[in-house]
């Protein structure tokens, strides 16, 4: 007796450059359970030291950040056979994550807020998500010119 569930597993590029980790069905084949290895945006240094810094050099860092994070990106979907779809899943979610970071900190870590903030919002600005509405900044500005300065808008009020 054979079963009418797909069981087929789809394989992991054999290259160590990967983003896919798994994708295969669950029993009923109601789902596909999708599982990626995403490079994480990482603070260039240790964030306490940065924890009274002008917002300028937050955005600075931010903006290293996410250089750095779109390299690691461009070598880790080298070895997948979709790759602009990997990508753009990526970045995606990359966003969403960041924006949920911001969401998770709290009081006296304003700094952080400001980082994950500057580099959620770099994503979006990025070529290949251009088209794609991923909601509202995370920061806003205020003010024009040299005297404007960022604040965090705040999401978590809404429903």
């Amino acid at each position: 007796m054979s079963s009418s569930y797909f069981t087929f597993q789809w394989p992991r590029p054999q290259d160590n450059n990967f983003i896919c980790w798994h994708r295969g069905f669950d029993n009923p084949n109601r789902n596909i359970m999708v599982a990626l290895l995403v490079p994480w945006i990482q603070w260039p240094n240790n964030p306490l030291d940065d924890a009274n810094s002008h917002w300028t050099v937050i955005q600075d860092k931010a903006h290293q950040a996410v250089t750095q994070w779109r390299r690691a990106l461009r070598e880790k979907v080298s070895g997948e056979g979709h790759q602009k779809h990997m990508k753009l899943t990526s970045i995606i979610l990359m966003n969403s994550q960041l924006r949920l970071t911001v969401d998770s900190l709290g009081e006296g870590e304003e700094h952080m807020m400001l980082f994950y903030g500057f580099a959620a919002d770099e994503l979006m600005d990025m070529e290949d998500v251009r088209d794609v509405r991923m909601g509202k900044s995370v920061i806003k500005w205020i003010g024009d010119g040299q005297d404007a300065y960022p604040v965090l808008r705040n999401f978590r009020s809404r429903v």
